[in-house]
């Protein structure tokens, strides 16, 4: 037996629980707790499947329907109504996933519906009470995940559940925020990723996500219940000696999701950036996968500068493996950004990142990470603009004796405070350059 006292200024009243007057209100309590009560996102009330209505139907944090029914009653007649349900709303899945993707709250967890899972569809039948016969029916049917839960309800906003069959989700209200927090890290991964060059290609399985230049390069994991993301990534152990804390070398033991050398966990902003600087060089050691037009460069290994015989090289690829996660990011904004100039294309040299209209450079690209930030030259006449000392540079007395064409003889240095006005003076070079 089971008893809940409220204990109201030092006095304590037992409260008597009793059924609902109307499953609707059940119902209502439950849909609008549905996650702390069962770990179930929300999606739909009535799903409509033929001739049937299921009360509520949601989605696990394991991406997984369920189908919830209410009931006063404790009939075995319960189970088998539930169980017809199930068999009708296979036939239903893509009415399911259409509500997923129209589900508000659940576009801001970045569900996909295509990834939902329809080979483990959980059951739960509420009722007052359940009769020795329905709960022998339930245990007998041990392929259908089917939770019998009884309800008492003490007043107005206490609620009792005791699973007759099947187990209580555990902690579920804690995980959720979990959740949403790693899947917004797997995302801002994913995006970070997807930047290194044109010729990245993703490929998303039921537990993994991983990306490939012309192998694969990294792979993502959501661990939920650890708050963190695995990251697997392919590196030449030998050349690249990684010592962190959250950095272990798996490349001696068992595989997960592929042949990576390296696994990094992620859970705060900081490890996402290094995490994020490792993936790219894992991108930069793989040879293009097609053309380099329009794509990140080949990414030789330079060599460490000797102290005996100091040596610097000058290729974009050194460049980019001395600056830091911001740098690139802010580099990657810039190209990004002016890519989507109508008509732009880009291209790499040896040294510099080229933008073109109509065949011809307005402006070129290097990150610079002495001052940690973005060298630009751009095709416009310093002797007519006004323009803003310390940020821009006449370069014309460098002609020569640089990387940029000879008409780029406007230099701007840009952090991330100048990005939005070295954009608009890029944007004047474009709009200038003629046929």
């Amino acid at each position: 037996m089971q008893r809940l006292f409220t204990i109201h200024e030092d006095v304590a009243i037992q409260s008597d629980g009793s059924p609902s007057d109307k499953e609707k209100k059940l119902q209502q309590f439950v849909e609008k707790h549905l996650y702390t009560l069962f770990a179930v996102n929300f999606v739909e009330s009535e799903f409509d499947v033929n001739e049937y209505r299921i009360d509520t139907v949601g989605l696990s944090k394991d991406n997984c329907p369920v189908l919830i029914e209410y009931k006063r009653g404790s009939d075995k007649a319960h189970v088998s109504q539930i169980l017809d349900y199930l068999d009708e709303f296979k036939k239903h899945k893509r009415s399911f996933r259409w509500a997923v993707r129209e589900n508000e709250k659940l576009k801001k967890l970045n569900i996909e519906p295509e990834k939902i899972n329809f080979k483990k569809i959980r059951l739960i039948c509420l009722a007052w009470d359940f009769n020795r016969a329905a709960v022998n029916e339930a245990k007998r049917d041990t392929n259908k995940n089917l939770e019998l839960v009884t309800y008492r309800f003490f007043g107005e906003n206490n609620l009792l559940l005791e699973w007759k069959t099947g187990e209580p989700p555990s902690s579920p209200s804690k995980p959720q925020q979990a959740t949403e927090n790693i899947q917004h890290l797997c995302e801002e991964l994913s995006l970070g990723i997807a930047k290194f060059g044109g010729d990245v290609r993703r490929d998303d399985k039921e537990e993994f996500r991983r990306f490939a230049r012309r192998t694969f390069f990294a792979c993502l994991r959501s661990v939920p219940l650890k708050k963190k993301v695995n990251v697997w990534i392919k590196l030449d152990i030998e050349k690249d000696k990684i010592i962190s804390e959250f950095i272990r070398d798996v490349s001696n033991i068992g595989k997960q999701a592929g042949n990576f050398d390296w696994e990094i966990s992620v859970s705060n902003q900081k490890q996402l950036e290094e995490a994020l600087y490792w993936c790219r060089k894992a991108y930069q050691e793989q040879k293009p996968s097609s053309s380099n037009i329009g794509k990140e460069p080949k990414r030789s290994r330079d060599k460490e500068p000797s102290s005996s015989k100091p040596e610097k090289s000058t290729s974009i690829n050194y460049a980019f493996y001395r600056s830091s996660p911001d740098l690139q990011r802010l580099f990657d904004d810039f190209k990004e950004a002016i890519a989507g100039f109508d008509g732009a294309i880009h291209e790499y040299t040896q040294e510099l990142l080229q933008f073109k209209k109509h065949g011809k450079v307005f402006a070129c690209l290097r990150p610079y990470q002495g001052l940690g930030k973005v060298q630009i030259w751009t095709s416009l006449d310093p002797e007519d603009e006004e323009l803003r000392e310390g940020f821009t540079l006449d370069h014309t007395y460098a002609s020569g004796k640089r990387w940029a064409p000879r008409h780029c003889n406007l230099r701007i240095t840009a952090g991330r405070q100048e990005l939005q006005e070295a954009l608009n003076l890029c944007r004047k070079a474009y709009d200038q350059t003629r046929p």
